[in-house]
């Protein structure tokens, strides 16, 4: 169990919804409209989305919201954690409540979910996992995770470079860093695209590896220890949605 209680507001102090008796929120969640009832109080003070959904003239402002794309388990944990500040994750509902995370601004909660992704997921030691993570972190301007997940990438760089699945998903800065990493001579970055993605298309298997589920190759040997120092402190800043 992830829990925030311990972390303080932007104006220092702690936030103690135990009295708060304003008004509720109903959010109707998927298909079948479950609903939900939130304080708005809470829902406005983790997530300046909400703020701005509930206030002016947008039509949630009178109290009522509808979330279809979304499975109603998962936002019932991210309601969880608007009201107590605490969220269980699981492998197979981290990345649904990242994405709502990322979509709402909740910095917090984006953090527990980086971090399990890193250190508790199933598949934190496979370098196919961390890509998917890095690429996702640098989809979305966090940098801070981007870096985290690179550090340990670069240790497998030839292999992450020879792994069609992989180098589907890496940016050309990764893809640029990476080759670096794997002490290849080149000043054209251009060049440098051009060769990987060759090398990609062609499909060389990393020696010693099996497929695995994800479309790569099952990375070993290596742990993602480096990756428990994550940032301690999350951003404020507007980022960009996840597409996942």
């Amino acid at each position: 169990m992830e829990t925030a209680a311990s972390v303080d507001d932007e104006d220092g102090t702690v936030a103690n919804y135990d009295n708060c008796h304003d008004n509720t929120v109903r959010i109707l969640v998927g298909n079948v409209g479950h609903v939900f009832v939130v304080s708005r109080r809470k829902l406005c003070h983790v997530s300046p989305v909400f703020q701005a959904m509930l206030s002016g003239g947008w039509r949630e402002s009178s109290g009522e919201i509808c979330i279809t794309d979304t499975d109603p388990l998962v936002f019932g944990g991210f309601v969880n954690f608007i009201n107590a500040r605490a969220v269980s994750l699981t492998d197979d509902t981290v990345w649904e409540m990242l994405k709502l995370a990322d979509k709402y601004q909740v910095e917090h909660l984006v953090f527990f979910c980086f971090r399990y992704l890193l250190t508790r997921h199933e598949c934190c030691d496979q370098y196919p996992h961390l890509v998917s993570v890095m690429e996702t972190a640098h989809r979305t301007h966090r940098e801070e995770y981007r870096k985290c997940c690179l550090t340990c990438v670069k240790e497998r760089a030839m292999d992450v470079l020879r792994d069609r699945h992989c180098l589907s998903e890496l940016c050309q800065e990764c893809m640029l860093t990476l080759v670096k990493a794997g002490n290849l001579e080149v000043s054209d970055e251009s060049v440098v695209h051009e060769a990987v993605h060759s090398m990609g298309q062609a499909g060389v298997p990393a020696e010693g590896h099996q497929e695995s589920s994800l479309g790569g190759h099952e990375g070993g040997g290596w742990g993602a220890g480096g990756l428990c120092a994550l940032p301690g402190h999350p951003s404020a800043n507007p980022r960009r949605h996840l597409d996942r």
